[in-house]
């Protein structure tokens, strides 16, 4: 340690800081290998992303709706020559709705299921990033700091696009069919995400060691050498 500080004492508080950081990635990355950590596991949930919007789109289609994001695709791939393309609607879909939405093509009259779209929207957002606190953040180094700052932005913002989605649906008016799946698919990831986080959980880390000041620490080594 006295090693350490007397060979950087006529260094530069930024030289300094960026040969700490470089040391630390170091240390993380042994660490990493040493315990089999493969931080591009958490990047794996991007691979259902083509699943769900393969779903997304069969679903728009069943209840009567244009404008998914593989149909833009797919117009910019294929040639208009042939004009507007017919959507075909599932008959079925008029019939098999409950409680109050009997019919899923149509929106829902009560405008009940986009608000809970919202609300379910919401708590997963909410319950499913954690976020630091800013008492932890301050202790953080800059780059992480920056980095926990703009993630706790970016939470807020989706917290407030989960509320907006109400009356987004609401003035759509986004066929029930679409709402339900929607609603279920959300409360099922909410729920699916606080089983793993219980049954997972991982152990408490230990207390930090607490701060203590220089003329502390000097006058309990005053007090041993007398």
């Amino acid at each position: 340690m006295d090693e350490a500080i007397m060979k950087g004492r006529h260094l530069f508080p930024k030289t300094i800081e960026a040969s700490w950081q470089q040391d630390f990635k170091l240390k993380r990355k042994e660490l990493y290998k040493r315990w089999k950590i493969r931080p591009w596991a958490s990047y794996a949930s991007i691979l259902q992303l083509p699943v769900w919007l393969a779903m997304m789109e069969s679903l728009r289609r069943m209840v009567g709706m244009s404008g998914g994001l593989l149909s833009i695709i797919q117009s910019w791939i294929e040639s208009k020559v042939d004009g507007a393309r017919i959507i075909e609607v599932e008959p079925s879909m008029a019939i098999e709705g409950a409680l109050w939405f009997p019919d899923l093509l149509i929106g829902d009259p009560t405008h009940a299921l986009p608000v809970i779209l919202a609300a379910t929207m919401f708590t997963n957002v909410t319950w499913g990033w954690k976020v630091k606190s800013a008492a932890e953040i301050s202790k953080l180094q800059r780059s992480e700091a920056i980095r926990e700052r703009a993630f706790k932005i970016l939470k807020r913002v989706l917290q407030g696009l989960s509320i907006w989605l109400a009356p987004v649906m609401i003035y759509s008016q986004a066929p029930a069919g679409l709402l339900i799946y929607w609603i279920s698919s959300s409360t099922f990831a909410t729920a699916q995400t606080q089983i793993v986080r219980r049954v997972m959980q991982t152990k408490a880390p230990p207390a930090p060691c607490r701060e203590k000041s220089v003329g502390s620490i000097h006058d309990k080594t005053s007090t041993a050498f007398k």
